[in-house]
């Protein structure tokens, strides 16, 4: 069977066409899977960083002298930064991280509230109790921090 000319011309046409396509769709796909291991890869490692200072914080607000003196807000600076690309995650993985950084942010607004806390009777010892309750919260919410 002979293919005449003009399906030669055809078929180099589609070829034209449909490869560049095709390495297009390619590379836009390989470059996400880069973005969205680069992205899980960086969130994991600040959780794995924010969960160490968590437990530290734990320990340190339960010894007397610390209700004396401030709190510092946890940095989220990368999950902040990243919002926009939390739908690339995988969606299993995307859930904890929401959840466990929600928990957090609850925490740092918590410690916004320490002074009204202190007015009342006993004011200090219940915030206290509060305090580590919301960290033991976030830290059940810790999503895996190694690749799975």
């Amino acid at each position: 069977m002979n293919v005449s000319q003009g399906m030669w011309s055809i078929l180099i046409a589609a070829a034209a066409v449909a490869v560049p396509a095709a390495l297009g769709l390619y590379y836009f796909a390989a470059e996400r899977g880069r973005e969205r291991a680069t992205v899980t890869n960086a969130l994991r490692s600040e959780i794995h960083r924010l969960k160490l200072i968590l437990e530290g914080h734990l320990r340190w607000i339960e010894k007397p002298q610390s209700r004396e003196l401030p709190l510092v807000a946890f940095e989220t600076a990368l999950y902040d930064s990243h919002l926009d690309k939390i739908g690339m995650l995988e969606s299993s993985f995307a859930q904890k991280v929401v959840l466990f950084y929600g928990t957090l942010h609850f925490v740092n607004a918590l410690q916004k509230a320490r002074a009204d806390y202190y007015q009342v009777t006993d004011g200090d010892a219940y915030f206290a109790r509060t305090y580590s309750k919301a960290i033991l919260k976030a830290l059940k919410y810790v999503p895996p921090t190694e690749p799975a």
